[in-house]
């Protein structure tokens, strides 16, 4: 991605900004990785949920500040935007890679990237867990 941007587009990628989208990368995986295994427990409890999940995965597309600035979104949408941890990602390693942004300047972003990381990794264990104790009682543990 960094050579992309540097030859097609001309973006110089300085060793800095490098290192602070590594770094802010490094704070958002624990909140992304913590969503991710809600969403596996979910598949995992209820099964077949394809058209849920594509309902989601769109929904994050689309107010995650991927495909539409979020300046340019309604207010709920820019709400729902601020509740979801690929939003933070997103924009913050926009700004550092562009030079507009310092981890410094960023510090209450990161900051709540943490805390979601913290509490989605806890919803995680405890949806696995029970995802397990039902599968158990229901005799479908092994099925997947």
């Amino acid at each position: 991605v960094v050579a992309v941007l540097a030859v097609v587009f001309g973006m110089p990628i300085g060793p800095a900004e490098l290192a602070a989208g590594v770094g802010v990368i490094l704070v958002g995986l624990p909140a992304l990785y913590g969503l991710g295994a809600v969403f596996a427990a979910l598949v995992l409890r209820f099964g077949e949920v394809q058209a849920p999940v594509q309902l989601l995965r769109g929904l994050f597309t689309a107010v995650c500040g991927m495909t539409f600035p979020l300046a340019v979104l309604p207010g709920p949408a820019q709400s729902l935007a601020a509740l979801l941890p690929p939003t933070y990602v997103i924009g913050d390693v926009r700004e550092v890679l562009l030079g507009s942004g310092s981890l410094h300047g960023l510090a209450l972003d990161l900051v709540i990237l943490l805390a979601m990381g913290a509490l989605l990794c806890v919803l995680a264990v405890v949806a696995f867990r029970a995802t397990e104790r039902h599968a158990r009682r229901g005799g479908t543990l092994a099925q997947y």
